[in-house]
């Protein structure tokens, strides 16, 4: 045999087992980053058989890997708030059994309450009953450029207490525009926001911004200003556990009220917001979210399986 022939077998050997070893790095890469396929086909079969139907594509075989997040707001943190939103300074502040009022020496009111839940209505200005209200409103769409700058306008509104102080960590939380438009009568637009960490929905973390004269007038839900100081992974429930559960909970609601067939239309990772006790201490917890047909969204806490409420 020829040293030239031999160098090919032998080049010939090395490329097949290199192909071998990089289908196993691929294989043990798959199997660990995704749910196996006959597990949540038998999965499915099980929930049909019990009346509940998956929707193609409703759930995501990706196991989950989010993050723990913890985070302080601190002794003046609605004070805080107030004063830089408002550019006045705190004239009168009370207890309610929910949380705190606050009014301004330039007329504006807040009220905060059930942790990050907001209203802020300017002096003169519409109250959060509008803001409340808005779902029902038939508002004119706006432009793309007036899109813009309305965006701009509650983004400057903002960061005037999200810069102040270093009240939030912007590189963590973020925003997105969910749906905007213009009351045609009063003339009053309104920016609906969401805040995300690292690009996952925050549930509950949403406001409505009502903008008039490029001013923000009023806002109504709620938001976080404060900041996140660290965080940590643990071990999360995956999309599995998460419809057996699903399961037990339409079972159990379906032998209390009746019934028919659902749907599973959506199982999505989200963040929920929870605090400890009468602490200052905030956590965003990873929540599975669990949309059904008939409009019910089950949000099961990701770490522990339970029943996520606001």
């Amino acid at each position: 045999m020829g040293w030239t022939r031999l160098k090919l077998i032998l080049a010939a050997v090395l490329t097949a087992a290199n192909t071998v070893m990089l289908c196993l790095i691929l294989g043990f890469h798959y199997s660990s980053a995704y749910l196996p396929q006959q597990s949540m086909e038998r999965l499915q079969l099980m929930l049909a058989e019990n009346g509940i139907a998956v929707s193609e594509s409703a759930v995501d075989t990706k196991k989950p890997n989010l993050v723990i997040y913890e985070g302080a707001f601190g002794e003046d943190y609605y004070t805080n708030v107030a004063e830089l939103l408002s550019g006045s300074v705190t004239e009168l502040s009370f207890n309610t059994p929910n949380g705190f009022v606050l009014s301004m020496e330039n007329g504006d009111r807040f009220s905060f309450y059930n942790g990050f839940g907001i209203r802020y209505a300017a002096k003169d200005a519409p109250g959060a009953e509008e803001l409340d209200a808005l779902s029902g409103m038939n508002l004119t769409p706006l432009s793309k450029s007036d899109e813009r700058k309305l965006k701009r306008t509650v983004n400057a509104f903002l960061q005037t207490a999200e810069n102040g102080g270093g009240t939030a960590q912007l590189s963590l939380l973020a925003w997105d525009v969910l749906y905007t438009g213009e009351d045609p009568e009063s003339g009053i637009r309104y920016c609906v926001c969401g805040q995300n960490a690292r690009n996952t929905e925050i549930n509950t973390l949403t406001s409505a911004f009502a903008v008039y004269d490029g001013k923000v007038i009023g806002i109504s839900g709620s938001w976080c200003f404060a900041q996140v100081d660290s965080s940590y992974s643990a071990q999360l429930l995956d999309q599995i556990n998460i419809l057996y559960s699903v399961k037990n909970r339409v079972l159990e609601e379906r032998k209390e009220n009746g019934g028919d067939v659902v749907e599973i239309r959506s199982l999505r990772l989200g963040y929920a917001a929870y605090f400890r006790g009468d602490s200052e201490r905030f956590y965003l917890i990873p929540v599975w979210n669990t949309d059904m047909n008939n409009g019910t969204t089950y949000s099961i806490n990701a770490v522990d399986g339970s029943l996520y409420t606001n």
